[in-house]
């Protein structure tokens, strides 16, 4: 193998190594950051506020991070991002020691925390063409979903928890560690990187307030874009809804207790990671258009046979099969993105998406949760079935129509040939 083509593979794996290390700490403070507050103060409200404020700062924030995503190196940014996380972490591991407790505190962290999430997010996007040749994309991909299920969704959140239970500090400085240790990892790709100092062009002119709202231009201008992003708001509005009330379904539907709803949750993040496996797997163009176009109504299938069983083992066996259609579109549709964006405009489209994802899931749990108060859970993942399984389907009908759609969606999912000196 020629240096030619081991650099990008070394950037590739120290990318992932890097995710890994940062979704780890991501999932530290899932379980961590609500613990401290149970801790520091016994109000519900003030639990819950803390929890939102994550989101509310990321929501607005995340337009202009996609920008500075396009005008910065993007390995600095992330390097800024975890190491910043880190400065946080060791404050509250200095609040602990010193007997400063004050929910503000929190809420303060809780917010700065969201808002570094969605810049180290976007750029992370953002970043994967300029690192890695484009026939290996879907691979890379696969690869940092699969750290973000297995670290944010798996081990994290158990092991802050049960490092929580020993020393409420154990946690922080180990999440600390971690996220020193994910930037540390793309100091070699930051030397190696490439800043944009300059503005890339935009409709309208090249500052900064035109170029927050270019990221929906340029989507908005392309139909395979635009279709991406309806589909992925859908998704996250109807899919989301049975996650609020899930507890409260696996307790009085299926009579499960606290391990057996972990066990269902396992067997979620299970089928997540085959999934990402068998990302990076399947190479054959056609299967993968087969994939973008099913995964949405059989995501909505399997949750309608959901609310017509009070069997856990079958229930469990619906979600190990769900992870595998979640995790198989997300990363053959950022595939698709990444290919059919200009990579100097790709922060700016990245956060549009990231703005869709993260503005409408605190929106649907909290519908969701409502509709199971009215009408049961039962009827929640009828709903939320039923509605994605045919909104899926009317946007398979919707592709299939406009040939062109089509005929570019095949296209952008194929690997570029890499060029030969």
């Amino acid at each position: 193998m020629t240096a030619t083509h081991e650099r990008p593979r070394r950037n590739s794996r120290l990318l992932v190594a890097s995710s890994f290390a940062s979704n780890l700490g991501d999932g530290f403070q899932l379980t961590v950051i609500p613990l401290l507050a149970a801790l520091w103060t016994n109000d519900l409200l003030i639990t819950g506020l803390i929890a939102a404020v994550r989101v509310v700062p990321a929501i607005v924030m995340a337009l202009p991070l996609g920008v500075i995503a396009d005008r910065t190196n993007r390995a600095g940014a992330l390097v800024i991002a975890v190491w910043s996380r880190a400065v946080l972490a060791v404050a509250l591991v200095a609040c602990l020691a010193s007997g400063f407790e004050s929910w503000l505190i929190l809420l303060a962290v809780s917010a700065l925390f969201g808002i570094l999430e969605v810049l180290y997010d976007t750029n992370a996007t953002a970043i994967v063409p300029e690192l890695v040749e484009d026939a290996r994309l879907e691979k890379v991909n696969a690869r940092i979903s699969l750290t973000q299920t297995v670290g944010n969704g798996i081990i994290g959140p158990v092991l802050g928890a049960s490092l929580f239970v020993l020393s409420p500090s154990a946690p922080f400085l180990i999440n600390a560690f971690l996220l020193l240790a994910s930037g540390a990892l793309l100091v070699p790709v930051l030397r190696r990187g490439r800043a944009r100092a300059t503005p890339v062009a935009t409709p309208g002119g090249t500052g900064f307030a035109r170029e927050l709202t270019s990221g929906l231009s340029i989507i908005f201008r392309d139909r395979l874009l635009t279709s991406l992003l309806i589909l992925g708001a859908g998704w996250n509005l109807l899919g989301w809804l049975p996650e609020g009330p899930l507890v409260f379904h696996a307790r009085d539907e299926l009579g499960l207790d606290a391990a057996g709803f972990a066990l269902l949750l396992a067997c979620s993040s299970t089928g997540a990671v085959i999934g990402g496996l068998a990302a990076s797997w399947i190479r054959d163009t056609r299967f993968r258009i087969v994939i973008l176009c099913v995964s949405t109504p059989l995501y909505g299938l399997l949750f309608l046979l959901v609310a017509f069983t009070s069997n856990p083992v079958l229930v469990g066996a619906y979600f190990l099969l769900q992870g595998l259609p979640l995790i198989l579109y997300s990363v053959y549709a950022v595939s698709i993105r990444q290919r059919a964006v200009d990579n100097k405009a790709l922060g700016r489209v990245s956060s549009v998406f990231v703005l869709v994802s993260v503005g409408v899931t605190p929106l649907s749990l909290t519908l969701g949760s409502w509709l199971a108060s009215m009408i049961g859970t039962r009827a929640v993942f009828a709903i939320s079935g039923a509605s994605l399984t045919v909104f899926g389907l009317l946007i398979v009908v919707l592709l299939i129509r406009y040939a062109s759609l089509f005929d570019r969606m095949k296209t952008l999912s194929t690997p570029r040939p890499t060029p030969t000196n």
